[in-house]
């Protein structure tokens, strides 16, 4: 899938708590979704909103879309958008309330460099303003650029990704935001030829023990209208969707902490996931276990001292569904969470 956008949003806890759930409806992350789903191709939408615990809470959200091209490209993509269909495959969520989506000011979408804009607009659910023809082409360019990346299988018999180098400057674009805003560089990574894998440990020796592969310290809310967004934890969306982080460059303490280990988040922290019309919301809720929340305080501690790729992948446990391929991948790079934005 092709990254569009990345923004990180303060939580206000007196209004949403700890975290916010089913961003996608709310604030200036809706006016995201639903421009992303106004352009002309329609593609489908994933929101991948990472909810970090501190003071304050922060999510990380990421707006991805498909390109609808990648359809009519047969067996290439066929196993990958055949596993993606099952794991949108949700009922629609019924928002709870609306009214905070509404006249909120936010940025309008920009072009493909990322270009700063020079004023903010106000944009509501009923009318998403876009700045001018330019940059409609321009967003619509970007969404026909998207391209996955095939992951090794097999390694030893178990199911790995590859070891390869990180994603270079010279074979992956990057956008920096302006320096008034997070530096966050976007890793657009193209082909299916495994020599591209970026999200693996370069030829650095695996580290043995990480949280990927830690003992689970979590007590699981029960599905239902009570907590919505829960599923079962042995559900498909639960048992498949896989992240695979990597330290590009950082200190020894973060390398050791988060390690390059594959890790079904489903299995490791709560998950919440909601779908609506034209677009899917997986919500990370990091803070839902001790143990991921002691590495995401430190690295929220040393944000603005390292690099790290992360991978997202769907995993295939059977001959339909390998080899797998890497479904999106985002890069943070020396971030400065310090400098967020009002949701």
């Amino acid at each position: 899938m092709k990254l569009m956008f990345m923004e990180l949003f303060k939580v206000d806890v007196d209004k949403f708590g700890d975290r916010v759930d089913h961003i996608a409806t709310v604030g200036k992350a809706s006016k995201r979704v639903a421009a992303l789903s106004g352009l002309q191709e329609k593609p489908f939408v994933l929101v991948f909103n990472l909810q970090l615990p501190g003071d304050p809470p922060i999510s990380i959200v990421s707006y991805f879309v498909l390109p609808p091209h990648l359809r009519e490209q047969g067996e290439e993509y066929g196993k990958v958008l055949s596993l993606f269909d099952r794991f949108v495959d949700i009922p629609v969520t019924i928002p709870a309330v609306l009214t905070t989506a509404k006249s909120v000011p936010m940025d309008p979408i920009v072009d493909a460099k990322n270009t700063p804009p020079t004023d903010s607009v106000s944009v509501t659910l009923d009318a998403v303003v876009l700045n001018d023809k330019d940059e409609i082409e321009s967003a619509e360019k970007e969404l026909l650029m998207g391209h996955a990346v095939e992951i090794i299988e097999d390694y030893n018999g178990v199911r790995k990704p590859l070891v390869a180098d990180a994603v270079s400057s010279e074979n992956s674009p990057r956008k920096r935001s302006n320096s008034t805003k997070n530096v966050m560089v976007e890793s657009n990574m193209k082909g299916s030829d495994s020599s591209n894998a970026a999200i693996s440990s370069g030829n650095k020796a695996p580290i043995d023990r990480t949280w990927a592969d830690s003992i689970t310290d979590i007590i699981w809310p029960d599905p239902g209208p009570q907590n919505p967004g829960i599923l079962d934890r042995k559900s498909f969306q639960n048992m498949r969707f896989k992240l695979i982080p990597n330290i590009v460059e950082g200190p020894w303490v973060i390398q050791m902490a988060v390690g390059s280990t594959p890790c079904l988040l489903g299995q490791k922290v709560v998950q919440r996931y909601f779908r609506g019309e034209n677009y899917f919301e997986v919500d990370v809720h990091v803070g839902s276990s001790q143990i991921a929340n002691k590495i995401i305080t430190l690295c929220r501690t040393y944000g603005k001292s390292f690099t790290s790729n992360i991978g997202l992948v769907l995993q295939g446990e059977s001959s339909e569904e390998l080899p797998e391929k890497l479904l999106a991948c985002i890069q943070l790079d020396k971030i400065d969470l310090d400098i967020r934005s009002e949701l």
